[in-house]
């Protein structure tokens, strides 16, 4: 006689709620505090998604909420994954707990700015229309260039650190330093614009210095939430591109080492990650350039498109070369 054979807990794969759990317990053995902010800026997003629900508030051609979202969101990823990075640090933990520390007050200061001037229903960034907006905008500056230290001793800091997981341990300084370079297109959007360096020059001020995009003000069609310009050039990709390579690079190698166990050595990972990150690093100054030029990211000209398969066609030779040692 046949037998029913019932699914158990045993056979199930784990839901996303306790993949969720299981994360939030390891995060929570590297560091309890540093896993309290990450989640403390996962409800703010949650909080700022319920406000762009009920609030139709419109800030440069965008939903006066979108920007709080996703910067509550990025840091929310950013500083969940320096907190598991400290599980991998047999050495120098104190120091990198320090930084995770000084990021967690930069991020809240940051997302803090944003918020504010969101819910006061006018622009955070390149605000200089009255004193308190742009004393508001060089505190978010000044901000972002402590993150920027802080990021670049923790790259230095990884760079000295012996890591046994070879794979993981480039793909986590190719990650933190590809981030730290996406602060070039970041103080690039601070630069004014042609039109502001003529008002500048003429003695008068200007209410706003600095833009996202190149060849048009901010605030025209952009692609939806992003807001990535559809018509001119746009500088925030590279550097969202840019920042998320803290996590892409480190997902890749952890997946390189999962499926690749007994197909790939040790050594074919660590090139194949070392590929990967140059060639993530040539994306997003790929995508600097296509922007610097006025070109949106949808709409490239046969020179960008040119480039774009170039690079492509040497990403993957190089991965099919190193595969293949």
């Amino acid at each position: 006689m046949n037998t029913i054979k019932y699914p158990t807990l045993e056979n199930q794969r784990p839901g996303l709620w306790s993949l969720l759990q299981s994360a939030t317990s390891r995060l929570w053995q590297n560091n309890w505090l540093l896993t309290s902010l990450t989640c403390y800026f996962a409800l703010q997003f949650i909080l700022f998604t319920i406000l762009a629900l009920v609030d139709d508030t419109v800030v440069t051609g965008a939903n006066a909420w979108f920007k709080p979202m996703k910067f509550a969101l990025s840091s929310a990823f950013y500083l969940g994954t320096i907190t598991w990075m400290l599980g991998h640090l047999p050495t120098r933990r104190r120091l990198v707990n320090g930084l995770g520390y000084g990021l967690g007050i930069v991020l809240i200061v940051e997302v803090a700015v944003i918020s504010f001037q969101a819910a006061r229903g006018v622009s955070s960034h390149f605000n200089f229309s009255t004193p308190l907006n742009g004393t508001l905008f060089s505190v978010m500056g000044g901000a972002i260039m402590l993150l920027n230290i802080m990021t670049l001793v923790l790259a230095i800091v990884l760079a000295v650190v012996k890591i046994k997981d070879r794979p993981l341990a480039w793909a986590m300084r190719g990650g933190v330093l590809i981030a730290l370079l996406a602060g070039i297109p970041g103080y690039m959007m601070t630069a004014p614009t042609a039109d502001q360096r003529a008002v500048l020059e003429a003695g008068e001020s200007s209410p706003i210095i600095g833009a996202h995009t190149v060849g048009a003000e901010d605030g025209g069609p952009g692609l939806p939430f992003l807001g990535w310009s559809t018509e001119v050039g746009d500088l925030r990709p590279a550097h969202f591109i840019g920042l998320h390579a803290l996590q892409i690079l480190p997902l890749a190698a952890l997946v390189l080492r999962r499926r690749g166990t007994g197909r790939l050595s040790e050594k074919q990972q660590t090139g194949l990650i070392g590929v990967a990150g140059l060639s993530y690093g040539a994306f997003m100054f790929l995508l600097i350039w296509q922007a610097s030029r006025g070109q949106a990211l949808i709409r490239p000209d046969a020179l960008t498109a040119g480039v774009a398969a170039a690079w492509l066609g040497l990403s993957t030779l190089g991965a099919v070369a190193v595969s293949r040692r």
